[in-house]
């Protein structure tokens, strides 16, 4: 027979287990919002880039390469993350 200590080390033992499922569908969810966004900025960074130049602004054009093709590699890390993560 199970006694009170048991049953109090059974209920905590599924409440930890459901706190753990809750962060980690939390986390996925935010991971595909993230990349969402990033890939998004990725795309309208080049645009607002010749945007600035076809306005002869003063701009450092490599600023803004720089960041699109950083927001697209950090974008497709969190994609190919979620998929492992999904497949493990």
């Amino acid at each position: 027979m199970m006694n009170e200590k048991d049953d109090i080390k059974k209920v905590k033992k599924q409440f930890w287990l459901a706190i753990g499922i809750f962060i980690v569908i939390v986390s996925l969810v935010v991971i595909g919002y993230a990349s969402a966004l990033l890939g998004f900025m990725a795309w309208i960074l080049p645009v607002i880039n010749i945007m600035l130049i076809r306005r002869k602004k003063s701009w450092n054009w490599g600023t803004l390469a720089v960041l699109s093709l950083g927001s697209c590699a950090t974008s497709i890390w969190l994609l190919n993350y979620y998929t492992y993560h999904k497949v493990n």
